[in-house]
């Protein structure tokens, strides 16, 4: 679609194409404003028009991390499409390709707290996200999370089951083709979250007797204390009740997640500055000496009685 004219706007650049949606740089040949425009990857009516109801209910919101929607019309085949101001981004997928842990578990909390707190607002009115992977967060150049495209519907789509290594951005619901609700957000962003303190997605432990385990059963995790030991408890329990095979086990609402995020924030900005490394090894360092000393001692006295004998 590049260099093609869409109403208005003409085409330039673009920034993703998803399963559900493809998001591209514009320009405003009225204004000669760059913007963004998402569009629904499908002609499907019944899409188009719940594609029409999310933007205009958008429209209503005002929150820094969501996106303001500027126009919204249709191209010529029919896609929906809607218009937000450009911001200078990348994606959070761009960001972490590294493989590599979080540097700062504050700052990934952080993050965090703020998709949460956006995603709180948007759910009070009735707007989940139904395809939400690190691939369509983006991030301003002030470090700030943002949404762009939070008016495309969900499809619906089941994803087969399969045997896999890593749990899916997709929480057990979605895979099962059943609606995405608020606690699948809430899975989603546990997975994401685990990702940047680990380095990688939630790893599933494979057994030996993985051959007879039913596929439809919602897969555990490999908790996050075994793939990022050294933080503190109030995240390990963070992620874990994000992350719940069982939607009803997960938090709530948005709302008791931001809470949990503060405590793990504070926690975390309590915890003794040192490099995160396994519980056990972090032992006073006069301890080491003091059992060696111990431990000649009582080879000596055993020496001593064994010689008295």
């Amino acid at each position: 679609m590049i260099g093609q004219q869409i109403s208005h706007y003409r085409i330039e650049a673009e920034m993703l194409i998803g399963e559900s949606e493809s998001l591209y740089q514009a320009e405003d040949t009225r204004s000669n404003e760059v913007v963004y425009l998402t569009f629904v990857n499908s002609l499907d009516r019944d899409l188009a028009e719940r594609f029409q109801r999310r933007t205009e209910t958008l429209r209503q919101i005002n929150h820094p991390i969501i996106a303001p929607i500027e126009d919204f019309g249709a191209a010529k085949d029919g896609r929906p499409y809607a218009a937000t101001p450009f911001v200078s981004v990348t994606s959070l997928s761009q960001i972490n390709q590294s493989g590599k842990p979080a540097a700062s578990v504050v700052d990934a909390l952080t993050l965090i707290r703020q998709l949460a707190d956006a995603f709180n607002t948007a759910h009070v009115v009735g707007l989940t996200h139904p395809n939400l992977t690190p691939e369509n967060i983006f991030i301003r150049e002030d470090g700030c999370p943002l949404l762009l495209d939070l008016m495309c519907p969900p499809g619906g789509t089941a994803v087969l089951p399969r045997q896999i290594e890593f749990l899916d951005y997709a929480s057990p619901e979605q895979r099962r083709g059943k609606s995405v609700t608020s606690r699948s957000n809430i899975y989603t962003l546990g997975v994401i979250l685990y990702e940047m303190l680990a380095g990688h997605r939630p790893r599933i432990p494979q057994s030996e007797w993985s051959v007879f385990e039913k596929p439809a059963s919602p897969p555990r995790e490999e908790p996050l204390s075994a793939a990022r030991p050294g933080l503190t408890q109030a995240t390990y329990r963070l992620v874990r009740d994000c992350l719940w095979p069982q939607a009803w086990s997960r938090f709530e609402t948005m709302a008791k997640m931001t809470a949990a995020l503060d405590a793990a924030i504070q926690a975390e900005q309590a915890r003794p500055s040192t490099p995160d490394q396994p519980t056990a090894s972090r032992r006073p360092h006069w301890l080491v000496p003091v059992i060696i000393v111990v431990i000649l001692l009582l080879i000596a006295a055993g020496v001593f009685f064994l010689g008295g004998s």
